[in-house]
């Protein structure tokens, strides 16, 4: 699966990912209101409506449907993937475990509720608009003595995040 394949369909109401589907491509997924779902795939999991690689160590996409407000994701993931939970109306929190060492872009863009993020002291590296247009954003914790890379090319916390609000 491509690139963007999937991107914007709205109109699809749900897909499901044969055992021919190896790989998927970043941002696949991007503006799917899809119900997506694995099906006997060696490749991918699907865990509670969640898409992972199959040991569960990136997390590929989480339902932009799902109307819950709080997630914790699960401590195998190392990778939030590329628009993981992007344009996701309902999250307010989203729970990050220690295991996790990368946030990549647009992992959390436009998620407009969530308004408390840590970041765990594993995390080394934010790729690109990572928590863009998270505009409720008011609690910003970064548990991290050491330098965490960010992705200084395109605002990692931009589109009306309000920084001087975080605590």
């Amino acid at each position: 699966i491509g690139y963007l394949a999937f991107h914007n369909c709205i109109g699809i109401q749900s897909l499901v990912l044969p055992s021919s589907v190896r790989s998927i491509g970043e941002n696949a997924f991007f503006r799917c209101s899809a119900d997506i779902t694995v099906d006997n795939n060696s490749n991918f999991s699907f865990i509670q409506n969640v898409l992972f690689n199959k040991d569960q160590s990136v997390l590929i996409q989480y339902p932009t449907t799902m109307n819950a407000i709080n997630y914790t994701i699960p401590s195998t993931v190392i990778t939030v993937g590329q628009g993981a939970f992007q344009n996701n109306v309902f999250l307010t929190l989203v729970t990050i475990p220690s295991s996790v060492d990368t946030i990549k872009a647009n992992a959390f863009r436009f998620c407009r509720k969530i308004s408390t993020i840590t970041i765990p002291k594993s995390v080394v590296i934010i790729d690109s608009a990572a928590f863009y247009g998270c505009t409720m954003l008011g609690q910003l914790h970064a548990n991290n003595p050491n330098p965490i890379y960010i992705d200084s090319t395109r605002h990692v916390f931009g589109g009306g995040v309000n920084l001087a609000a975080c605590v």
